[in-house]
């Protein structure tokens, strides 16, 4: 019964020890965080089958695709997971359009009709008609991007981005969920100047972003935040920002503004 009771004490040290271990060694540090109240999947957010209704341009073609760019030529982007950029149009035509090197992830057409990309591991790139790839900006303030998410152009080309963390890059990216800290942040990116700004810093792994029609406020989906959140571009509340939804019963990705606005 000694040796017994010996053998179950040694084991239980060794269960502590490894527990202690893991969490001085561990990359996250947690907090709490207490998302809003949601409805569920009621009223407008009840499940729908237009998904299924979709045609599907391109399969097989690689892993992992983001986003969506149309030009005005009718050709279309996407991004995939080991680096390619691939053209294709509605008919499924497509081909190799370049190859970052990092993860291309949200991108748009200027108006220049050069392809301006957010890759995951790169950051703010720009991709000429032939292919050939231009670093925009992969720091700020000195500090390195670590995981650039979307984007979307304002009309007087300001280009609107998000950071999701400064603390995770994307191979790591379900630690921003587990860590529970709002450190995303929304960024500009002046084509005439190059200036960077960081304009929001405290978001829950910031993610789509969409400049509203008129260019008057701009949105960034907080993906960890199940919510969005809104900064005003013009008018008495310039330079402020509120929450545009929140208690979304899913975990927000990707913005576009329809038609419609």
């Amino acid at each position: 019964m000694k040796a017994l009771l010996r053998a179950l004490a040694i084991i239980g040290l060794c269960a502590v020890a490894i527990v202690i271990y893991a969490l001085a060694t561990s990359k996250v540090d947690p907090v709490v965080f207490e998302p809003g109240p949601n409805p569920g999947l009621t009223g407008v957010f009840a499940p729908n089958a237009a998904v299924g209704e979709a045609t599907m341009l391109l399969k097989g073609v690689g892993v992992g695709p983001e986003d969506i760019a149309a030009a005005p030529d009718g050709w279309m982007y996407t991004g995939y997971q080991e680096g390619r950029i691939v053209r294709f149009n509605s008919a499924g035509d497509h081909e190799e359009f370049a190859v970052t090197g990092g993860y291309p992830l949200g991108m748009r057409v200027d108006g220049n009709n050069q392809l301006i990309v957010a890759d995951a591991d790169l950051g703010l790139l720009r991709v000429s008609a032939n292919g050939n790839i231009e670093v925009l900006a992969s720091s700020v303030d000195g500090t390195p991007m670590k995981f650039v998410e979307a984007l979307d152009i304002a009309s007087d080309g300001t280009i609107w981005f998000s950071d999701a963390s400064t603390r995770f890059s994307h191979h790591d990216a379900m630690y921003i969920f587990v860590e529970g800290r709002a450190d995303g942040r929304l960024l500009s990116y002046s084509p005439d100047t190059g200036e960077v700004r960081v304009h929001l810093d405290d978001l829950f792994w910031s993610n789509g972003v969409a400049v509203a029609p008129g260019d008057e406020f701009v949105l960034v989906s907080e993906t960890a935040g199940f919510r969005l959140r809104r900064l005003w571009l013009k008018g008495h509340k310039a330079g402020t920002n509120d929450l545009f939804i929140d208690g979304l019963p899913g975990a927000p990705d990707n913005l576009s503004v329809d038609d419609t606005g």
